[in-house]
């Protein structure tokens, strides 16, 4: 899949609990990893945040939904980030 038919996609925990959706993909301005920028939590936008997770721990299942390696916990876990991703990834 390309960067920009992963965008919107629900992200699944481990276990395959719904945990957000991807907002789009970057770079992570500390290592240069490819990671994908997620919105997580809140109901109806509120309470919600962002975090960045290593494409590297992400799985493209059947259905298009993306699975991570992480546990809904570890995932609300995660810290929010802001401008820590640059350089959208277009591919």
């Amino acid at each position: 899949m390309t960067a920009e038919e992963l965008k919107e996609k629900e992200v699944l925990s481990v276990d395959g609990e719904v945990v957000g959706e991807v907002e789009d993909l970057g770079y992570n301005e500390t290592t240069g990893e490819k990671v994908a920028r997620i919105d997580v939590g809140g109901l109806l936008g509120i309470g919600k945040k962002r975090i960045a997770l290593p494409l590297s721990e992400l799985t493209v299942i059947d259905d298009g939904q993306i699975q991570s390696t992480l546990t809904r916990d570890e995932i609300a876990s995660e810290p929010e980030i802001g401008d820590e991703i640059v350089d959208e990834i277009d591919e």
